[in-house]
């Protein structure tokens, strides 16, 4: 039986073992500087892209400036739009509402129209002629309501300047003073706005 001894080893076979291990290392060695060169060839790159990103002062101000700029121009735009879009609208409420009123005149008109009609005709009496126009008259109050105008109620009450325009001044022992006397003209409003005042005669202290 025969034992293998270290001295026995072939040198040769050393030599190479030894070299491949220096090898190895060596390839370890330049793997390990390659990575050290990419980490910091990637620090590199990013120290100079953040040096790109940093702005001067002046920069940002300008940059501000567009920005602000911009949003003004888009602001002018859109309130520009807004303004012929309204006036759009209220040229075409106030078109809509005066057709509305043009039908209800055009109804009245019909009817006066057959109330003229009806006088001209064989055996009109003045009742009936009568009886037609407070049929009218109610039409027409009906389409004036629609468009909240309202007669105002004038007579018997205070003079009242806002809503009354005085005609005249009479003596009067039935009346105290400063009241309606009489109306000569009625007067409306609308929406609460007064349309025309009532013209009327209004009283004053007995001389």
């Amino acid at each position: 039986m025969t034992t293998n001894n270290p001295q026995d080893t072939n040198p040769e076979e050393n030599l190479n073992a030894e070299a491949t291990n220096l090898k190895s290392d060596a390839d370890v060695e330049n793997s390990l500087d390659e990575m050290e060169q990419l980490v910091e060839d990637l620090e590199t790159n990013q120290s100079e892209e953040l040096e790109e990103e940093e702005l001067t002062p002046l920069e940002v101000a300008e940059n501000t400036a567009a920005e602000a700029k911009d949003n003004m121009l888009r602001l002018a735009a859109e309130m520009d739009n807004l303004r012929k879009r309204t006036v759009r609208e209220v040229e075409q409420a106030r078109k809509f509402a005066v057709e509305r009123f043009a039908k209800e005149v055009l109804l009245i008109k019909d009817s006066l129209d057959m109330g003229m009609q009806a006088s001209q005709a064989e055996g009109a009496t003045v009742e009936s002629i009568r009886e037609g126009m407070e049929i009218t008259m109610k039409q027409l109050a009906s389409g004036l309501e629609k468009f909240n105008i309202k007669e105002i109620e004038a007579e018997g009450a205070a003079f009242n300047p806002e809503f009354h325009e005085a005609m005249a001044m009479q003596p009067s022992t039935e009346h105290e003073p400063n009241m309606v006397m009489f109306v000569m003209q009625k007067g409306f409003m609308i929406n609460d706005r007064v349309l025309r005042p009532a013209r009327v005669m209004v009283s004053k202290a007995p001389d």
